[in-house]
Formats: structure tokens, sequence, C-alpha cells
């Protein structure tokens, strides 16, 4: 009987981080604190994960409440993903530590999902954006070529991966796969090799789910020239 007893003993020692029951509540809103229902809201045991959107522990939709539950979590970090339509939490809370108080242990969490750059502009499996209007002030004559000019921009929370694809024709500029984006304070949006060296610089104006202009001051023999480029997402 004794070893009957120090075997189940020892069984619920050698799994003791399933007697832990950690209970999450989240609840979405939006920048003006409206509930938001049908939110997808996923959990990843990782950062990469949760830029590539890959291998979620578990994902819910929002109820009337605005609420997800997720039961059984153990201890440790989540990346919590939250997207509805044009919103998200990229630039917001995304990373959750979880400790144990007690057998059960219930959580909550209150998220803001808001269409800030990070998620208008990229995506895990990357946006697709191409030049296609050119205005500047005075006007100036630019190369037609220019409007090959196409960039891929990937998942982040106010920086990531981007790719540039360019027409090699119009001048040196080749594509380049290595290259981080970061989105910075005031819509300064710029683009650096992976050691930091800056590659291009630009504000970001009129941005959207669909397009974005971006806007430059340059001096050209003396005369300052102001640039306004469309892009149009192409995916």
């Amino acid at each position: 009987m004794k070893k009957i007893l120090l075997a189940v003993c020892l069984g619920f020692l050698a799994c003791g981080k399933l007697e832990e029951n950690i209970i999450l509540e989240i609840f979405a809103y939006n920048e003006q604190t409206q509930i938001q229902t049908q939110a997808t809201i996923s959990l990843y045991t990782s950062e990469a994960d949760w830029i590539e959107e890959e291998n979620a522990l578990i994902s819910q939709k929002t109820d009337d409440l605005g609420k997800v539950v997720f039961d059984n979590l153990l201890i440790g970090s989540y990346w919590i993903d939250a997207q509805k339509d044009s919103r998200n939490n990229w630039e917001l809370t995304n990373r959750l530590d979880l400790q144990a108080k007690g057998e059960v242990s219930l959580k909550t969490q209150f998220l803001i999902l808001s269409p800030n750059p990070s998620g208008l502009l990229s995506s895990a499996t990357g946006k697709r954006w191409k030049m296609t209007e050119i205005i500047t002030e005075p006007t100036i004559n630019i190369p037609i070529c220019r409007f090959d000019d196409e960039w891929v921009i990937y998942k982040g929370k106010k920086t990531g991966k981007i790719s540039r694809i360019t027409n090699q024709v119009c001048g040196s500029e080749m594509a380049d796969n290595e290259l981080v984006w970061e989105c910075k304070f005031g819509n300064l949006f710029e683009v650096r090799k992976k050691d930091g060296t800056l590659i291009d610089s630009w504000g970001l104006a009129d941005l959207s789910e669909n397009s974005f202009r971006r806007i430059e001051t340059f001096s050209l023999g003396g005369q300052t020239i102001n640039i306004s480029v469309k892009y149009e997402k192409q995916n």
C-alpha cells in the first residue's frame, strides 16, 4: 500500500507543471475604448512565431464583450497577436510573462487595437507597395523607370524586415533582401542595412490600408525641391 501511495505522489511531482492552471482572459478595445468583437486573438510562445504568424498555441475570436479566455496555460512568456480589419496591437502590448499563484491563477489583460503604421504597412507574408505617382514642387523631370520602384514590408513592432525591388536599368540601385525598416516618432520611416547603415529615409503621409505618400525635401542646384511619392498596395 505504501508503495502505491509513493508511486502516486511521485507521479504528481513529475507532472507538477500540469497542475498549474493559469487562466488568461483578454479584453480587446479600439483607441476610443470601444469593445472589439470578432477580433482574432492568438498566443505564440516565441517572438519569431509571432512575426511569422506560425505555430500559434491557441487562437480565438472575441465574444460580444470583446473577450477571449485561454486556460491550462503554463508559466512562461507568450506573445499576443490581436487583429481586426486594419487594427492590431503590434505597436503596443504583445509580450506577456505569466506566473502561477497557487494551483489556479487568473490573469486579465486589456489590449488596445489601433490602425498603426506597423499594421498598415506590413504583414507576416509581406505587403508589396509600388510607386504609382510622383509630384514635385517646382516641377522637375523624373525618369519613368522610377515607377518600377517597389518595397515589400514584413511584420514587426515599429521595425522589421524589408525587401527592395528596383529596376536596375534606372541606375545603380539594386534589389536588396537584407534590409530593416523602422517607423519612428512623427511618422519618420527609415530603411537600413542590418549593420545600421542608413539607406533611405522619408516622412509618411496619407497612410491607409491601400496607399501612402512618401514625403521628402532635397536640394538640387541650390534650389529646394519638395517631392511627394504615392505608393499603392499590390497584394
